[in-house]
């Protein structure tokens, strides 16, 4: 059996792909600023709208989807397993060398005494998020040992130099799953039920793994012409963004109010919407436009720099602002007003 697909086919890059990781990120990173940081101190940030736009379960969940897909469209594309030994050799150091530095920053902002999260938390009523977080002594070794292992790991995010990377272990994991059933794909007829089956398994499991096997599942459509034939049917785009807005209200709500806490909900949320955005052709042109692309190019950077960015200079501002008293509730409401 040959289990060597490789071929003269060009590697493709989806540029809606990159475009989604970038609003993702973003996403994340204001969901962070907006919800964590300042959604008790402003009640009025969350609501069904911010509920779904500031979701980062939601926005970090669609990141493992698009992963599934990016790692395995090459393969799927038709250049075999050598591409897919090429990123499982990578998977490694393209991950920490990154991670890596981010930690290097987060390092320097302790050992310079610029971390003031813990303040900036009991100021904006989060003590136990915002101010729990790098509590412990900066060390060189520590953090060198979270950057290169611990990252991968359970670890809690109390003792975590970048408590934001606990996706790192997820995504390594999800790599991994990826890697192994793409080597195993031609010795099943019908690889497409493996995936699915596996996939549905990971989901009644709550597994975030069900997102990168859907992921896979969408690279087989994609290059089975699945999504371009959708695009093209009159009653697609309709559907889509029904679908759409349905989500986004349904979602919303249940983030808003709590009722989606480790459920799995966001991991099927997240499935659903990125499906949609594929199968929709204005959907799919946003996020392949140059703004998309440039916000996607800067979407790892951006998620890995926003920890240190805010445990120093998020959290100075606030204590600055708290200082002059212009971080009163009342001062607060009348500039929202």
């Amino acid at each position: 059996m040959d289990t060597d697909k490789t071929g003269p086919a060009p590697r493709v890059r989806l540029a809606e792909i990159d475009g989604l990781r970038g609003w993702a990120a973003l996403s994340v990173v204001l969901y962070h600023i907006f919800w964590e940081t300042f959604g008790v101190f402003e009640p009025g940030f969350r609501n069904v709208f911010t509920g779904f736009v500031l979701n980062g379960e939601l926005a970090v969940c669609a990141f493992f989807v698009l992963s599934g897909e990016a790692l395995s469209s090459a393969y799927f594309a038709g250049r075999g397993h050598r591409s897919v030994a090429r990123l499982a050799v990578k998977r490694y150091l393209r991950l920490t060398i990154p991670i890596l530095a981010s930690c290097v920053l987060v390092f320097a902002v302790m050992t310079a005494g610029l971390a003031v999260n813990a303040e900036a938390g009991r100021i904006v009523g989060r003590p136990g998020w915002l101010g729990a977080f790098v509590s412990f002594p900066a060390s060189l070794k520590g953090m060198l040992r979270y950057a290169l292992v611990d990252v991968y790991t359970l670890i809690p995010a109390t003792a975590a130099y970048n408590p934001f990377l606990w996706t790192m272990r997820v995504e390594m994991f999800g790599s991994l799953i990826v890697f192994f059933l793409l080597f195993i794909e031609p010795y099943f007829k019908r690889s497409t039920l493996l995936f699915g089956a596996a996939a549905l398994l990971t989901m009644a499991a709550r597994s975030y793994v069900s997102c990168f096997l859907v992921g896979m599942l969408y690279a087989q459509a994609r290059q089975g012409g699945v999504f371009a034939a959708l695009q093209k049917r009159p009653w697609t785009a309709p559907v889509c963004w029904g679908g759409l807005a349905a989500l986004v209200l349904a979602d919303g709500y249940l983030h808003t109010n709590d009722l989606h806490q480790s459920d799995g909900t966001q991991m099927y949320v997240a499935i659903v919407v990125v499906g949609i955005v594929f199968a929709n052709k204005g959907m799919s042109n946003f996020f392949a436009n140059a703004p998309s692309r440039f916000l996607g190019r800067l979407s790892f950077p951006l998620y890995l720099v926003q920890f240190p960015v805010f445990i120093s200079l998020t959290s100075g501002l606030i204590v600055r602002a708290h200082e002059v008293n212009s971080l009163s509730r009342r001062r607060w409401s009348e500039v929202s007003r």
